[in-house]
């Protein structure tokens, strides 16, 4: 096992979406409910990553640390059951990571 696996405070990957936006928010729900978060490549400004990101073709990766990962797809989840809009910004046709059942 890596030295990162096993820091708690290592970001990792939680959860891969479409579009900056719905990283931002995502993230926003989460720092709400006391979890930290990293949005990696949400800020490129550059004419290609501006392109990418506008098509669907690069998207935005939401990290949060090791230790807290079961935290926050709970948080996640709890807020998608209770229709906060969630559903409908996840069901895009870009591929990202599914949130746990």
């Amino acid at each position: 096992m890596s030295d990162k696996q096993s820091d708690p405070d290592a970001f990792v990957e939680l959860i891969q979406v479409p579009s900056p936006a719905l990283a931002q928010m995502l993230a926003s729900y989460l720092e709400a409910a006391g979890i930290p978060t990293t949005t990696p490549g949400s800020q490129l400004k550059d004419e290609f990553a501006a392109y990418g990101q506008l098509t669907g073709l690069v998207g935005c990766t939401v990290c949060v640390p090791a230790g807290k990962v079961e935290e926050a797809r709970r948080v996640l989840q709890e807020a998608k059951e209770a229709g906060e809009d969630l559903d409908a910004s996840l069901d895009d046709d870009a591929p990202s990571t599914p949130l746990p059942d």
